[in-house]
């Protein structure tokens, strides 16, 4: 790593080491005072080369991997660019838009680890219960039983989120209301609901029905393991592809947003029937386990004859 610093900035052993006792010492005068710039002669080319072997000897997807660099940088906006910025967040997102893409931005990555704690719970508390033979022999259908433990743990969810997104929604109509701009006043509402709502599905269908199915909780291990990968590849300006947990994570880049719309929309209804796909086999599941065709680690359980 001391080869990569000392080539990009041009800077000796000595130096380097002067210049980080100086930012150790106090990082806030020490970033007033000195900029360490890029070494003269050094290509664009060859900075993306040693910023690949910086993130291989880091492991791998750290700030140094290429789809992170652009954030690294700053570049100063012109009065043209800072204008059209402006204009696209005051005219086309109407203010709050833009500030709601960032808002599921943030939640999005708790939303989509978060409701797998409370299905697994819900699941697991019975059997540790003892409730499921009294539940099996109930005569309420395999569906209504799961669907609605799984509506009730998304609703868990979301009426939080909602709650939250309606206070915003009064401070920017407030806002706008004395600044003399039009605020969309659903905006937060339209991006809780399309953007958060699918990740909430996904995470709870998972931990419903590897929990049915194993009558573990590998579903946390599984979620949290998809979870990680996903935060790990997400690219953070607006690239959101296939993953679970889409990422728009600055105020603005509205024509980001509209270029890369229609992916979105299609990974927002991809995961949506996935999460349906994934209760209606819990439902599958746990119709089958009542009715004794379902061995968990060689355990059978049947309301038939009332055998264990």
């Amino acid at each position: 790593m001391h080869e990569i610093i000392r080539e990009i900035s041009g800077l000796n052993e000595d130096e380097l080491k002067a210049a980080l006792k100086s930012y150790s010492a106090d990082p806030e005068a020490a970033a007033k005072q000195q900029r360490l710039s890029a070494a003269a002669g050094l290509s664009f080319e060859r900075f993306m080369e040693l910023m690949k072997q910086a993130d291989k000897l880091l492991g791998g997807g750290s700030m140094y991997r290429k789809s992170y660099i652009k954030y690294i940088a700053r570049v100063p906006a012109s009065f043209n660019e800072a204008l059209q910025a402006y204009n696209e967040i005051i005219y086309k997102d109407r203010l709050s838009g833009a500030y709601a893409r960032l808002f599921c931005d943030y939640l999005g990555i708790v939303l989509a680890i978060l409701p797998v704690f409370l299905a697994v719970t819900r699941a697991l508390r019975d059997k540790r219960g003892g409730a499921n033979q009294v539940i099996f022999s109930k005569k309420a259908g395999s569906a209504s039983i799961i669907l609605s433990r799984y509506l009730s743990t998304v609703l868990m969810i979301m009426l939080p989120v909602l709650a939250i997104a309606g206070y915003l929604s009064v401070q920017f109509l407030y806002y706008g209301a004395n600044e003399g701009i039009d605020v969309d006043v659903f905006a937060f509402f339209k991006y809780s609901l399309f953007w958060l709502l699918p990740a909430v599905m996904i995470s709870s269908s998972v931990g419903i029905f590897l929990t049915e199915l194993t009558q573990t909780a590998i579903a946390i291990v599984a979620m949290g393991i998809w979870w990680f990968v996903s935060m790990s590849v997400a690219d953070l300006g607006g690239g959101y592809g296939w993953n679970l947990i889409p990422r728009h994570n600055t105020i603005g880049n509205y024509q980001v947003f509209i270029d890369n719309f229609k992916i979105l929309v299609l990974n927002r209804i991809g995961y949506s029937l996935l999460a349906i796909l994934l209760a209606a086999a819990a439902v599958l599941v746990y119709d089958l386990k009542r009715r004794g065709r379902l061995a968990i680690y060689g355990k059978r359980a049947s309301n038939i004859k009332g055998k264990p």
